[in-house]
């Protein structure tokens, strides 16, 4: 039986993870502000602005005993923080953060015996669907064949997650996040090379995007409402890449692109650049691996956090504007 003081959002102390990332930090700063106790991991407690009321523990996912140590006390655990890379060479490490750190964290709070565990994920876990269709929480995973190690450890993650059975667990999958404080994964990026004129032709595929408030307000209510087991789209509108870049482009004041390419010359053209990359010891602009989600549907349905959370998310275009203004304009890409 649950706490029924949890049941409005104002009982016990909350464990966060990744709360010095633009999501986690604006969780945080939500649950504080709704008077909620609030304990945050941090691996280098002397690089952390704000959170002045936020009890801070220095550690991070590799620890288990750290872990278990820093949870006690809490009723209620949000884990936010993991390794993000397209990169196949850097497997390794994001299996150790994503699915081991994630495994270390579902082991301290099962040891803890807190009364619920929110996993934050991603649409990557969710597989890429025919054009024309939308896909929603069972469209099944159909990324292997595309080497990215994010996507896979993720993916990985996620489903320890909706097996643990010691503790009641939710996942939520929020699509490309756009608001302020971007720390230059995703977003901001694709923010910036529009900015930069380099995008004048769009790739051909399909997505989708949640407003950092939105995203904030998914976690919040399956804090409360969330069934364990279960996984939660968190969307704010789905659209083709075409009409996301255009909304970019007079967001940060150039050309929109003026066409978009079709999947196979788009690929055959991301192979090219790589390969003479390669030639010239430099990085690539787009990954194949990349490539290969950008030629894909990835518009998906959030009509199950809204049935069963009570999710109602509001319209994206002026978060666009929110994550330029709030230090995309003047940030430098990573």
């Amino acid at each position: 039986m649950e706490n029924p003081e949890l049941q409005h959002g104002n009982g016990g102390t909350v464990f966060i993870t990744g709360a010095t990332g633009q999501v986690g930090g604006a969780i945080t700063r939500a649950l504080l502000d709704q008077g909620r106790t609030v304990k945050i991991l941090v691996r280098n407690p002397s690089t952390l602005q704000g959170f002045q009321d936020a009890e801070v523990v220095k550690g991070d996912l590799s620890n288990p005993q750290v872990l278990i140590d820093a949870i006690k006390g809490c009723v209620q655990v949000i884990h936010i923080a993991g390794a993000i890379s397209y990169d196949p060479k850097d497997r390794d490490h994001l299996y150790a953060t994503n699915v081991v750190g994630t495994q270390n964290m579902l082991d301290a709070a099962a040891a803890n015996k807190v009364e619920r565990f929110v996993y934050t994920s991603s649409i990557a876990t969710i597989g890429h669907v025919p054009f024309g269709t939308v896909g929603n929480e069972s469209s099944p995973y159909n990324w292997e064949k595309a080497n990215n190690p994010y996507f896979d450890t993720k993916k990985e993650a996620e489903d320890r997650v909706l097996a643990e059975q010691r503790i009641p667990c939710i996942t939520l999958n929020p699509g490309i996040v756009f608001g302020p404080g971007d720390l230059g994964h995703g977003a901001i990026q694709m923010m910036h090379k529009s900015a930069s004129g380099a995008v004048t032709a769009a790739p051909p595929g399909a997505t989708t995007i949640v407003s950092l408030q939105d995203a904030v307000a998914g976690h919040l209510l399956a804090l409360q409402h969330g069934r364990p087991g279960e996984k939660y789209i968190l969307g704010s509108e789905t659209m083709t890449l075409r009409t996301l870049f255009d909304q970019i482009a007079e967001v940060v004041g150039v050309e929109p692109p003026t066409r978009t390419i079709g999947p196979t010359v788009f690929q055959a053209a991301v192979q090219l650049s790589n390969w003479w990359s390669q030639l010239r010891g430099t990085s690539p602009k787009v990954r194949p691996n990349t490539a290969a989600i950008l030629v894909q549907n990835r518009q998906y349905s959030w009509e199950k956090a809204s049935r069963e959370l009570g999710y109602t998310p509001t319209a994206a275009a002026s978060s666009l504007t929110a994550c330029w203004e709030g230090g995309g304009r003047t940030s430098e890409p990573r």
